[in-house]
């Protein structure tokens, strides 16, 4: 109980975890902590408490398989670290312009491997290193990113790979794509596919006007 604001600070309801008030040394240890003490089954964890400017060092989803509902709060979340998503699992925050990523590090800001039903929405992917994509699709199937922008000079915006397996029916809605390079990819080697996905309400553009705006590429590309 907090005597001063007058409410009550949780640090487990059910199968919630307020990641705020776990150990760590930044926001990402915090909310690492917070996902290790969820159930097998998985649940939420609010990091809605960690606002302002916070820091993230590693991979907050590194071998988490359960499901688990995390929720970003109004801050600016700094990454030197990829995250990896797996089947399951779902990234929310308050809005592209309250709930801004920076990721600061080389390679993937957001990866999916082989995962189903992910869910990345209401936020801003800024990218501030050398990364290559901002979020990358492989062999995933029926995941949806939503209310999602993306700024800054990766290679690709948006990356929808299938190598031995299909990256297909995945919902892109309503996102805002601003990159150096290409600001949508799509294409497959040989034995992979990408097919039967859907964009809706987006908008595209490359800075400055010398890229390519989506690029769709087949076997072997």
């Amino acid at each position: 109980w907090d005597n001063v604001n007058k409410n009550l600070q949780a640090l487990r309801i059910n199968s919630v975890r307020n990641a705020a008030y776990f150990t760590g040394a930044n926001a990402g240890a915090k909310i690492i902590a917070a996902i290790a003490d969820l159930p097998a089954t998985g649940g939420t964890v609010d990091a809605q408490g960690l606002e302002g400017a916070q820091t993230i060092s590693s991979d907050i989803l590194s071998g988490i398989t359960k499901p688990v509902r995390l929720l970003l709060g109004a801050g600016t979340y700094t990454s030197s670290a990829s995250v990896s998503i797996s089947s399951n699992q779902k990234i929310v925050g308050l809005g592209p312009e309250t709930t801004i990523w920076v990721y600061s590090g080389a390679g993937i800001a957001m990866s999916l491997s082989a995962a189903d039903n992910v869910l990345i929405s209401e936020l801003k992917i800024s990218i501030t290193g050398a990364a290559t994509d901002g979020i990358k699709f492989t062999d995933s199937r029926r995941n949806t990113v939503r209310r999602v922008k993306i700024t800054g000079g990766p290679t690709r915006g948006l990356y929808l790979r299938g190598t031995a397996g299909i990256s297909s029916w995945n919902v892109c809605e309503q996102l805002d794509i601003d990159t150096a390079a290409t600001a949508v990819q799509m294409d497959n080697a040989a034995g992979g596919a990408v097919t039967h996905n859907t964009f809706l309400q987006g908008i595209f553009r490359i800075s400055p006007n010398t890229g390519t705006i989506v690029s769709i590429a087949g076997d072997g590309a």
